[in-house]
Formats: C-alpha cells, sequence, structure tokens
C-alpha cells in the first residue's frame, strides 16, 4: 500500500473525494436536473485528488469556479443578444487562459466558462435555461464540497501544519544525537535527504499559505486573515534547516582539527533543543533551551579560534529556535 502512496492521509481524502461525487449526483438527481455530471465534474475541478489539498487552499479553485460560471453566463447572454456562439467562446476561454497566467484564482475559471458557453439546447429548454442550469449545477459541486470537507475534516491547516514542522524538527534532532555514531552518508544518500527535506519544505510552505488563507467560517476564524504567521513559522523551520546545516560544517571542521569533543558538545546542544521545540510543536509546553544557551554563550571565546568557529552556528540556531516558538505562541485554535 505504501508503495502505492496509499498512506492513511490519501486514503482519507480519496474517499472524501469519492463520498463528494456520489453526493453531488444525488443531489443533482433529487433537484431533477437534466446533464447531472456537471456537478460531478464540478467536484473534481475544486475538491480535486490530492491529499495535500485542503479547503483552504481549495478557496482559489473555489472563487475561480465561481467567476468563470459569471463570465459564462455573461458570454451566453451575448450569444442570446445575437453574437456569433464560436467566436465568443474562443474568446473569452483564451482570454481566461490567457489571465490564468498572471492571476492563479483564475485557473479552473476557464473549465467553469467552458462548461456554461457549451451549453446547447435540450428539449424543452432555452439556451439561457441550460445556461442557468449549469450554473446551478456548478454551484450544488461547490456546495458539497465545502460542506462535506467542513463536516469530515479530521484537523484543521494548522495542525498539520505545526505536525509536519515537528517531524522534520524531530528528524533533524536524530540527527546531531548520533552524530558521531552514525556512517558518514554517500553521495547518493546525501542527495536524496537534500531532496527529502527541500520537498517537506515545499509541502509546509503550501500548508502555510493555506492557514494564512482560511476560510471567514472556518475554525481558526478569530484569527487576522492575510496575517502571514503561520508563513512565518515555515520560514523560521525553513531557516533552522539552513542553520543545522550550516552547524554540521562546522562540526565536521572542527572533528578534522581534533576537536572531537567539542563537536559531540555541540550536536548534543542541539540535538536536545531541536527536539525540545519538535516535542512542543507536536503536543505544547515550554521548549528546553537552556543547553543551547549557555553553549552558545561560553563557546563566544575570540581567543580561541574553534570556540570561536561554534559560536555563530550556534547563536543563529538558538534564535531562530526561539523565534519559532514565539511564532506558535499565538491565540488562534489549533
Amino acid at each position: 500500500m505504501s508503495r502505492l502512496g496509499l498512506n492513511p492521509q490519501a486514503l482519507y481524502h480519496g474517499a472524501q473525494l469519492a463520498a463528494a461525487v456520489l453526493i453531488g449526483y444525488f443531489v443533482a438527481v433529487v433537484l431533477g436536473l437534466p446533464e447531472r455530471f456537471w456537478v460531478v465534474i464540478t467536484v473534481l475541478i475544486v475538491m480535486r485528488a490530492d491529499s495535500g489539498s485542503t479547503l483552504d487552499a481549495g478557496w482559489d479553485r473555489v472563487q475561480g469556479t465561481v467567476a468563470g460560471a459569471v463570465v459564462g453566463l455573461l458570454g451566453v447572454y451575448l450569444q442570446y443578444l445575437g453574437a456569433n456562439g464560436v467566436v465568443v467562446t474562443l474568446l473569452t476561454i483564451s482570454g481566461l487562459a490567457f489571465a490564468s497566467a498572471a492571476v492563479p484564482l483564475l485557473r479552473s475559471a476557464a473549465v467553469a466558462a467552458l462548461i456554461i458557453l457549451g451549453a446547447g439546447e435540450l428539449a424543452g429548454y432555452s439556451l439561457v435555461q441550460v445556461a442557468l442550469m449549469r450554473v446551478l449545477q456548478i454551484g450544488i459541486g461547490v456546495g458539497v464540497c465545502v460542506a462535506l470537507v467542513l463536516a469530515t475534516s479530521q484537523v484543521s491547516t494548522r495542525t498539520r501544519l505545526k505536525a509536519g514542522c515537528a517531524v522534520l524538527l524531530g528528524r533533524l534532532a536524530l540527527q546531531m544525537q548520533t552524530y558521531g555514531s552514525r556512517a558518514a552518508p554517500t553521495p547518493a544518500q546525501a542527495q536524496a535527504s537534500s531532496a527529502a527535506v527541500r520537498s517537506a519544505l515545499l509541502r509546509l510552505a503550501t500548508l502555510a499559505g493555506s492557514a494564512d488563507r482560511q476560510f471567514p467560517w472556518s475554525r481558526a476564524a478569530a484569527a487576522p486573515l492575510h496575517a502571514g504567521r503561520h508563513r512565518r513559522m515555515a520560514e523560521l523551520t525553513s531557516r533552522v534547516v539552513q542553520d543545522s546545516a550550516t552547524l554540521n560544517r562546522v562540526l565536521t571542521l572542527l572533528r578534522a582539527d581534533n576537536e572531537a569533543h567539542l563537536a559531540h558538545e555541540a550536536a548534543g546542544a542541539a540535538g536536545v533543543a531541536l527536539g525540545s521545540v519538535a516535542a512542543t510543536l507536536a503536543s505544547g509546553g515550554r521548549p528546553d533551551l537552556g543547553a543551547l544557551r549557555r553553549l552558545s554563550l561560553r563557546r563566544a571565546d575570540p581567543a580561541r579560534a574553534n570556540t570561536s568557529l561554534l559560536a555563530a552556528p550556534l547563536r543563529l540556531l538558538l534564535d531562530d529556535l526561539h523565534q519559532l516558538c514565539a511564532s506558535v505562541g499565538d491565540r488562534s485554535t489549533p
């Protein structure tokens, strides 16, 4: 299962998407709407089969879909007034496609507009009536997605962000705590590890953007919108990763200069601090940065080149860990 990428989170989101498809179609049947699969298509546009997608991240797709439906309806009205249908459709869709390159919100607008503009006459319905029914079907699809995710969301985007930061810091802590007792990685292993870290940071940045674009009616509605505090959390986590990499390089230099005891002392203090902050992000509490703080102050001795070399990366790591803990300590609901 894991080889296929079917982790519990992916399976859960897949179940959400399948349920949204079935519920949307059922609602269209109950309302007696023709061409019911337009509801299903809207569900697939808005929700998408991506376990990394969130309700907040889908807000852009919701707005784009609604905007596309409105533009499409205006295009149908122009056709009703006598404009050439093919010309109106091509100009509208190409214009929205061009605009989507500059405005990400409009990426789903062209598809929604095409759904409306592609409306043909059905028996017993005029062109405008068919277009209005498709607008209704798009609205049903959007509403089903929003309602289902709100009703079945297991954890908030903010909680997922904090958990992701905690996992990444926990890995860094383990690397520091096992410093000197593990074999040096091969170039291939180092490259794979770097790629995994970059991928994790990219996911955190995506989650942070979602958490800063919360729906007005979501669970963290009390937090100011676009405050950027979650992006700040992801940025600080990225800085901690960079600080750890810098410290690792300094530790390697110390070992080469026969200062292994200094390297082990610094790695141990950094590992304790990283692990403590990871635990704070995961379950709350106060982090233990005392050992790292004492070591960073003690090593700031200009008379000794090696200890002076350690001071800067230790202070950078300490400062960024402190700021990361401060960024988590807000009043928004986790």
